[in-house]
């Protein structure tokens, strides 16, 4: 039978088994974390302080300083977030097609932009309505090259003026 070793911490001076055969030194990670209180968190800032340096940054060290970076609710990547977001607007976005965007996002674009009715063009009834396009470019610039038709009459009008999807 093998005996198990007890460790004393060396913060709180509590007894404690260690979870392996190497020995301890403290009993839980908050003892840990109380030893670290105003010391570098990394390699970098060990040399920054051995410099001379004590900001809170050089402190810190570059590994910490990117959990902070990369924390979503820090002001600093809120507004980064938001310049960002401003800078890739439309034609400056990278994956922008300009008239080579597909049905699919030329619908969406005009769900986004145009407010609907809810009553089609044609047999004027509130229904569920859709965007038909007039002359069959699918120019999403021009307003009056589309109309709001219902299901049925989106099908009609299709099939009748023989417009296809591109």
């Amino acid at each position: 039978m093998r005996l198990k070793k007890i460790c004393i911490c060396e913060t709180c001076g509590n007894s404690f088994n260690p979870y392996s055969n190497s020995p301890g030194k403290y009993c839980c990670h908050k003892c840990y974390l109380s030893t670290l209180k105003g010391k570098p968190k990394s390699e970098i800032g060990r040399k920054n302080i051995a410099a001379g340096n004590t900001t809170q940054k050089a402190m810190l060290g570059t590994i910490a300083l990117l959990k902070i970076l990369k924390d979503p609710t820090n002001p600093i990547n809120i507004e980064r977030k938001r310049k960002l977001r401003e800078a890739n607007k439309n034609e400056n976005h990278p994956q922008w097609k300009g008239d080579n965007a597909s049905y699919r996002t030329i619908h969406q674009w005009l769900q986004r932009h145009y407010i609907k009715t809810g009553i089609c063009s044609i047999c004027n009834k509130s229904k569920k309505t859709d965007w038909a396009n007039v002359s069959g470019n699918y120019n999403r610039e021009d307003r009056n090259d589309w109309i709001e038709l219902c299901r049925s009459c989106h099908r009609i009008y299709d099939n009748k003026f023989n417009i296809h999807k591109k």
